[in-house]
């Protein structure tokens, strides 16, 4: 938690920010908060954004996340709340700031959506049919073998997307390992199914996916 007066230079800061920052209160009071501790690349927006605030020619952004450089030259990405302090006037002196360090986060967010982007390129690649389905046999995730079958499966039960039938398949592996909690296998004929020409025999495998 800090406080910019006008000039952008820190009125106050509480111990948390010191640490994040890595230097001894003595070392930021005082200083330009905006040349001393953020990146070179993004100073010129924030000091444009924060002249403009300070006139009270725009409202504060009550949420905004942008990175702080620390003592050791670390880049942390910062999640801050701001608003506006006056004084009895109501002219504005001063923005109070509350910053949360949410570069961990970040980093787990974006290894969590390149794990999943590779699962699904992984799963895309296959030429087997793979899709997630709800408990009601309705897909809601098909790979790229499945959607070139049908690109409108999507929503609907499986039964109904690929063979248009009204009720599960009887004996359907999908079920019985939603039943069962384990995985099922089983071999179907089909007379007819979407995206396939004449009759044909499948080997289906029900794995059932299981939260926490």
């Amino acid at each position: 938690m800090l406080v910019i007066d006008a000039d952008q230079r820190v009125n106050l800061i509480n111990k948390k920010g010191c640490e994040i920052l890595g230097y001894r209160e003595d070392e930021i009071i005082g200083q330009d908060f905006i040349d001393n501790f953020l990146p070179e690349r993004i100073k010129t927006e924030i000091k444009g954004i924060f002249n403009i605030l300070i006139a009270g020619k725009i409202e504060p952004v009550e949420h905004v996340e942008n990175p702080i450089i620390t003592k050791n030259g670390q880049e942390k990405l910062i999640a801050w709340h701001n608003t506006v302090l006056r004084d009895e006037q109501g002219k504005i002196t001063s923005v109070l700031s509350s910053g949360e360090d949410i570069t961990q986060q970040k980093q787990t967010e974006r290894k969590l959506k390149e794990s999943e982007e590779l699962m699904h390129t992984i799963l895309n690649a296959s030429p087997d049919m793979i899709m997630k389905v709800d408990t009601n046999l309705r897909i809601f995730w098909a790979n790229k073998a499945c959607l070139d079958m049908n690109p409108d499966a999507i929503g609907k039960p499986c039964y109904k997307a690929y063979i248009d039938k009204e009720e599960p398949c009887e004996n359907c592996p999908c079920k019985r390992a939603i039943e069962t909690g384990q995985i099922e296998t089983g071999i179907q004929y089909q007379p007819a199914v979407k995206g396939i020409k004449g009759e044909s025999f499948w080997e289906d495998i029900g794995v059932p996916l299981k939260d926490n």
